[in-house]
């Protein structure tokens, strides 16, 4: 039997929904994790194009129930930190695992997308590790540097931004930076970091995986700059979404 894959997603967006931190978006206001999942299927949509179910499903719920763990539920050090991320993803792998069973996904589907939301077989490199690993981590880098960094970067000086945008490439495989290329940064990252070029293109976006793209793209379909959107979350959720790997971590001793 196939997996379900439509019914999964409808049980993982009613669970983001009740995420009470809100971000605005196009003058409307939604739950952030929504949000952020619609985000993480539109350039899972730019990335990968055919991308499978399993992708899709990994993809959607990449942070699912993460406001119920805040940051400070632990100590505010890095090994604070490190326990705090282990916990999060370990309880999110589980969590959607449990979904994808009751939605007609194989034990070893099922399995997959919990591996994909652990990040167990992502290695760092082109090539080395899980290639769909690799997919969701792009992913979720394009996402911060689109949805996240402009916030970052209003707290932190130029060495603290360097490194995370240096971080940042070094994570993604060759299709991830392609679309980095390509993006509408801020002034200020395009200046701090010569990866990047200076005069970004837009893109656009092809069919959509999933209708509510239609929500992160304007009329003519091309992808959103943040000065189309006004993004505003609580101080925890921000500590949340800015790290998009173990190895990008909060200055905490």
């Amino acid at each position: 039997m196939a997996p379900d894959l439509d019914k999964a997603l409808t049980l993982i967006d009613t669970a983001h929904k009740e995420d009470p931190n809100k971000v605005e978006v196009n003058g409307g206001t939604i739950p952030y994790e929504f949000h952020y999942a619609e985000m993480m299927i539109k350039y899972l949509t730019l990335h990968t194009p055919d991308a499978n179910p399993l992708l899709v499903t990994a993809a959607r719920a990449q942070h699912f129930r993460r406001w119920e763990v805040p940051r400070d539920s632990y100590p505010r050090t890095k090994a604070g930190y490190f326990a705090w991320r282990t916990f999060l993803k370990k309880r999110q792998a589980e969590q959607v695992k449990e979904i994808c069973l009751h939605c007609s996904y194989s034990e070893d589907e099922a399995s997959k997308v919990a591996a994909l939301i652990a990040k167990e077989e992502l290695k760092k490199g082109e090539g080395k590790g899980d290639a769909d690993a690799q997919v969701i981590e792009d992913v979720a880098c394009l996402v911060f540097l689109d949805d996240q960094f402009d916030q970052f970067e209003k707290g932190h000086d130029e060495e603290k931004i360097v490194s995370i945008l240096q971080k940042t490439w070094v994570k993604m495989g060759k299709r991830g930076q392609e679309l980095a290329l390509k993006m509408d940064l801020s002034e200020r990252a395009k200046e701090l970091s010569p990866t990047f070029e200076p005069s970004p293109l837009h893109i656009s976006s092809p069919t959509p995986v999933q209708p509510d793209l239609a929500s992160q793209t304007s009329s003519n379909g091309k992808v959103q700059s943040r000065a189309e959107r006004s993004v505003t979350m609580d101080k925890d959720h921000n500590l949340t979404a800015w790290w998009t790997s173990d190895d990008a971590q909060p200055n905490e001793s």
